[in-house]
């Protein structure tokens, strides 16, 4: 799988869209200089500000499950945070489906949830929670979904 320029046929890299990719990394093309951006950021990973707030602040979560999302961040906050480690960022960026190279320029991007009902606790203390069973991202709206399975739950 290789990134489409939306301008042409040539296969360019999909973490800076603009050189010609040369190497594979996590399912994509990337070009030299950004695998080595890209290999180095796996070696030192680290979690964004943005995402490490998805699953400890309790705004967040109201925002994830509302019908607007989260609203993670832009273009720009998506590489720099790739570059310095963030797993979660480099598969947004990544492994988005869009092969627009201007996808996340002017929509930015935003994280929501699904959730799975489940009852708790025994029959006659039965409490009910919302676990969080997917996040999903979409540089485009109703054209490309990126779907990552978690698996999370509120303690009690």
């Amino acid at each position: 799988m290789s990134g489409n320029n939306p301008l042409g046929n040539i296969d360019t890299c999909k973490w800076c869209n603009v050189s010609r990719s040369e190497k594979p990394f996590e399912g994509v093309q990337l070009c030299s200089k950004c695998y080595d951006k890209a290999t180095s950021a796996v070696a030192h990973p680290t979690l964004c500000i943005q995402c490490s707030k998805l699953f400890t602040d309790e705004e967040v979560m109201s925002d994830l499950l509302s019908e607007n999302g989260y609203h993670h961040s832009d273009a720009k906050y998506l590489m720099r945070s790739c570059e310095q480690g963030c797993a979660l960022c480099r598969m947004l960026w990544l492994q988005d489906p869009n092969p627009d190279a201007n996808r996340l320029n002017f929509i930015g991007s935003h994280l929501h949830a699904e959730t799975v009902r489940r009852e708790k606790g025994d029959l006659s203390k039965r409490t009910s929670s919302h676990d969080i069973n997917l996040l999903y991202f979409s540089s485009e709206e109703g054209q490309y979904r990126l779907d990552l399975s978690v698996s999370t739950s509120a303690s009690e």
